[in-house]
């Protein structure tokens, strides 16, 4: 049937988090083992995190 596209296997235990600041977007793509401690730095920096969603 279908085979999966070479780079699905990178995006595996991926979250995406939604971000913004001061009308800027930024999407990042985290470990899922990695996205406390991202969110942690992002939210720092001023990021307002919108959303996180398993890729």
């Amino acid at each position: 049937m279908g085979r999966a596209q070479a780079g699905a296997a990178h995006v595996i235990g991926l979250r995406r988090l939604y971000c913004n600041r001061n009308g800027v977007f930024l999407m990042v793509d985290v470990p899922a083992a990695d996205v406390k401690p991202k969110k942690a730095e992002l939210i720092l920096k001023g990021w307002l995190i919108e959303d996180d969603i398993l890729v």
